[in-house]
């Protein structure tokens, strides 16, 4: 069994020594630091370059792309002035069934569609109108039915529902003319009786006072007579 000498100790370097006295040698410089294999950058791995057809072929589906991204655009643009034309139209036809309606017609409604922008567009629409006759009265019914016929009509296109309406409201006048007509007869067969009684009673007065007259005629010379 070895013992080290006191002082000194038996670690890897007095090995190391041990084997170059063997004959093995040792270059303690090749050695290098940990410190120093970390800072050694890593090999980065170059990518291949793309080859020319891949390009282009990358090129056109951008181009492509674009290509259909406008077209969508040009659609909804067209379809957004289709719809801002037909609201107008709409809102204007409707305003002029109420604003010539007056008392008779409702206030407009309308059914609405999204736009592409998000916005709400009318595409149609509706005003109720009154087309009942006023009770008892043929000549305001007379003047509802022509302030109705118009408010039908007053649009620039009236639709055939509006014809139906100013149709509606032309019959309407004419029974109430024949209503107004047979009042008008009956008020001029009631003013002609009462005259004609009249003329009658005024003939019966003449005749007995004209029998009254040849009466007392008759008797005065009945009296002459007598004396004589």
């Amino acid at each position: 069994m070895n013992v080290a000498p006191s002082g000194s100790l038996a670690t890897t370097p007095s090995t190391l020594h041990s084997q170059a006295a063997a004959g093995v040698p040792y270059h303690p410089a090749q050695r290098q630091p940990e410190a120093e294999l970390r800072r050694i950058p890593p090999v980065e791995k170059s990518e291949p370059s793309q080859h020319p057809e891949a390009q282009q072929h990358k090129h056109d589906l951008k181009d492509a792309d674009a290509r259909i991204q406008r077209q969508v655009e040009q659609q909804q643009q067209k379809q957004i002035a289709q719809l801002a034309a037909r609201d107008r139209e709409v809102r204007a036809h409707e305003q002029a069934h109420a604003a010539v309606g007056g008392i008779h017609a409702g206030p407009p409604q309308y059914s609405f569609e999204r736009g592409p922008n998000g916005r709400s567009y009318a595409v149609s629409g509706e005003v109720q109108i009154s087309t009942s006759p006023v009770p008892g009265d043929p000549q305001a019914t007379i003047e509802k039915a022509e302030q109705v016929r118009r408010a039908a009509l007053a649009p620039a296109q009236p639709s055939t529902q509006d014809r139906q309406v100013a149709a509606q409201a032309t019959q309407m006048k004419l029974q109430a003319q024949l209503e107004l007509n047979q009042e008008g007869q009956e008020q001029r067969t009631e003013s002609v009786e009462p005259a004609a009684a009249d003329r009658r009673s005024e003939f019966l007065q003449a005749r007995l006072q004209t029998a009254s007259v040849v009466q007392a005629t008759e008797d005065f010379q009945r009296s002459v007579d007598a004396l004589v």
